[in-house]
């Protein structure tokens, strides 16, 4: 295997060597058969070798890319090393589509364990991470897609919703690409706390209109009442109102004949 040095200004790591660990815990696990890979060895088609070959050695972007979307679309893209993967090459590809083709690849597996990988991605321009190469607006929004669908339905983990609050709070006003300030305030809207009420008005105050109609359409969902895109309103009835979330989930209706929510298709929405 070809490892490459990857360089973040002063710090560097190897990230073949994350490939190695992961191969090294699924072989301990008890994994065998298939070709043996370094030393170790764990089941996979054929064709699933091959992408593998590709996604992770190739010294171009657009084979790697295939790589990824080849072994994502085969029979083994749901096991425990193929997400392993795709979770490093989302991590630490140079290339951003790359790193875009691994996310859309997890959201097979959109839940809990997937939510660690996301907020590390928005969170990396502004924290250091020995693991993680800072985010660019394309893969931030990915993460924040990925983000959505697990937040969708609802499968975190109790314990990851106050550290998925707090992230997205503050990451929402430094975001300054429109589609993952979209995409987050929509992730908002599946959290009933007062803080994300407070933010979401704030937005409101954004001289987007698309920013506004989408914090508006996430209080909606969390209170089931409209003012109708006034910062103002939402205020002057939050601080009068002891449970702004009695209604939660119900449609106002003068909201009814337009506002229709579909279960996404994830995989096609992408």
């Amino acid at each position: 295997m070809v490892f490459r040095l990857a360089k973040f200004g002063s710090r560097c790591f190897r990230p073949g060597t994350l490939i190695i660990s992961a191969v090294l815990m699924l072989a301990l696990s008890g994994c065998s058969g298939g070709r043996r890979w370094d030393g170790f060895k764990f089941k996979r088609s054929n064709a699933s070798e091959d992408y593998l070959d590709m996604a992770l050695e190739s010294k171009r972007a657009d084979d790697r890319r295939k790589g990824v979307n080849g072994l994502a679309e085969g029979p083994d893209a749901t096991t425990d090393w193929a997400i392993k993967v795709f979770e490093t090459v989302a991590r630490t590809d140079t290339d951003a589509m790359v790193r875009r083709a691994a996310l859309r690849a997890l959201l097979r597996s959109a839940n809990g364990d997937r939510v660690p990988l996301t907020l590390k991605l928005l969170k990396s321009n502004d924290v250091e991470y020995e693991d993680v190469r800072p985010a660019p607006a394309p893969v931030r929004w990915s993460a924040a897609r990925l983000l959505l669908a697990v937040a969708y339905d609802f499968t975190f983990r109790e314990d990851q919703e106050a550290e998925i609050v707090t992230t997205v709070l503050e990451q929402l006003p430094k975001e300054n690409a429109q589609n993952v300030r979209l995409t987050l305030i929509e992730v908002l809207g599946y959290f009933q706390q007062r803080p994300v009420l407070d933010a979401l008005i704030a937005e409101m105050e954004n001289e987007d209109f698309a920013i506004q109609h989408a914090a508006e359409m996430s209080l909606v969902s969390l209170t089931g009442v409209t003012h109708h895109h006034y910062p103002s309103a939402w205020r002057e009835w939050l601080a009068k109102t002891d449970d702004p979330f009695a209604r939660a989930g119900e449609t106002p209706d003068e909201l009814q004949a337009t506002r229709k929510k579909p279960r996404w298709d994830w995989l096609q929405w992408w």
